[in-house]
């Protein structure tokens, strides 16, 4: 149940953002939220920081691909935190709508420090990024954790 619904709310925060923003910047190129964050209008035809953008791949391919990762993240991960779960596949089905509806991805937060811009993403790449980036954390930390633990272990024979 946790996991249903916070893929849920993933999936709802994702495309209500992404509609509010379309729909507002419709007369707007750019909207500038502070001296480090705008809100632009980029469609992303290729897949996570625009990569293979540049060639003319069939929207099917990223779709397939997109429903196969879905299904992995199902099999493979059963055993992460639902929440953590939830928002990697509710982020996930997000952009696959964007993808099924419109061929590709809106991708409107354009993070900068000067000129220097990081690729534009949205909510669902958000929660999908620092979803991952909690799971590697608590992975490494399980890691150690276990590994000083064994090592002081009274099983071990001196």
């Amino acid at each position: 149940m946790i996991l249903v619904s916070t893929c849920l709310f993933a999936l709802l925060l994702d495309q209500l953002t992404k509609q509010v923003v379309l729909s507002y910047l419709d007369h707007k190129s750019i909207y500038k939220i502070t001296n480090f964050l705008n809100f632009v209008k980029i469609w992303n035809n290729g897949i996570s920081f625009g990569i293979f953008s540049e060639h003319n791949f069939s929207p099917i391919i990223f779709i397939c691909l997109s429903l196969i990762i879905i299904i992995l993240i199902l099999y493979l991960m059963s055993n992460i935190n639902p929440i953590l779960q939830g928002f990697i596949i509710g982020g996930a089905i997000g952009n696959l709508i964007d993808r099924i509806i419109f061929g590709k991805v809106f991708d409107f937060i354009d993070f900068h420090i000067n000129h220097w811009h990081y690729p534009a993403f949205n909510i669902a790449d958000s929660l999908i990024v620092i979803s991952i980036i909690i799971i590697i954390f608590y992975e490494i930390k399980a890691y150690f954790f276990n590994k000083n633990n064994f090592c002081n272990s009274k099983n071990i024979k001196k």
